[in-house]
This record gives C-alpha cells, structure tokens and sequence, in this order.
C-alpha cells in the first residue's frame, strides 16, 4: 500500500492519492475501469466514476499511452488528481507534449504498478508519483525510508 502527500501551507500535508492492496495483491478500494482505445494512443477515463482506474488492456498488455481525455468534454478539471493501475507489464505511458513525466522518463507497466497524474491545463498532466514493483514484490523505484519517532506522533522524513 502506499499513500501520496502533497505539502500544503504551514508545514501541514494533503492527502492526493493512495494505493491499497491485500496481501494476494488485489486492489482492495473503490476503482473504476479504463478500457483501451480501439485504435491510436488516445485514452479516455470515465471521468465522472472516480480518481483511481484499473487499465483493463484486454489481453495486450504491449499498449503505449501518449493521451488522456482528449475531447473537451471528457477532460478533467485543472488540478485533479488520478492514479493509472496495472496488473500486467508492458503498458508504456510516454512522456509527451501532453503527458509530463518526471525527467522526461516514460513509465512503463510492471505488475501490480501504478503512477500517478495531475490534470493541468490544455488537457495535460504532470506526473506526480510512481510505483513500480517487479515480479517478486519488490520495489524497484526510488523510496526513501521513513522510520517512526522514538515517541509521539510527529515523523520526520
């Protein structure tokens, strides 16, 4: 599992998105499904069903995503926030004109992997986290490791 902050003023955080998966590795909150287009690179999300989406690839997993919601009407607004889920690898999200990925590096699909995007403007995103993990479990992106206060409730990282 993994939970996304953002810092907001005077030292306090926002919550922006969380993954939540049980021990077999099924996603375990509410997410919605996002189909592949029937030809190109153009993907829409249902925008009016959430913030989390499970990339259903309908058996090929070897995809390549250089937009979401393309037409005005099923753009997100300015400032929300999605994470992309995937069961499979292969899935390519490509850094774009329209799809700004951290140092301009594409992210591509492993198990049970997921990055997260934030509409801007112009029906464009910006990255803001990834999660990749490999076929044993293990993480393979960078992570900082956080270690609990010695008491009360206030982490430094």
């Amino acid at each position: 599992s993994s939970i996304t902050l953002m810092a907001d003023t005077g030292g306090t955080w926002k919550e922006v998105s969380r993954n939540n998966y049980d021990a077999s590795g099924t996603h375990t909150g509410s997410v919605a499904i996002c189909f592949p287009p029937t030809s190109g690179y153009y993907w829409t999300c249902p925008k009016n069903e959430g913030n989390i989406f499970f990339l259903d690839m309908q058996g090929g997993t070897d995809q390549t995503i250089i937009r979401l919601n393309q037409p005005t009407a099923d753009r997100f607004d300015s400032g929300t926030v999605i994470t992309l889920m995937f069961t499979d690898a292969g899935t390519r999200v490509r850094h774009s004109g329209y799809i700004k990925l951290k140092n301009s590096a594409d992210f591509v699909s492993v198990p049970f992997s997921s990055i997260t995007l934030m509409a801007d403007t112009g029906g464009t995103w910006k990255e803001v986290s990834r999660n990749n993990y490999d076929a044993s479990g293990t993480h393979t992106g960078s992570v900082a490791i956080c270690f609990p206060p010695t008491s009360g409730y206030y982490w430094t990282c």
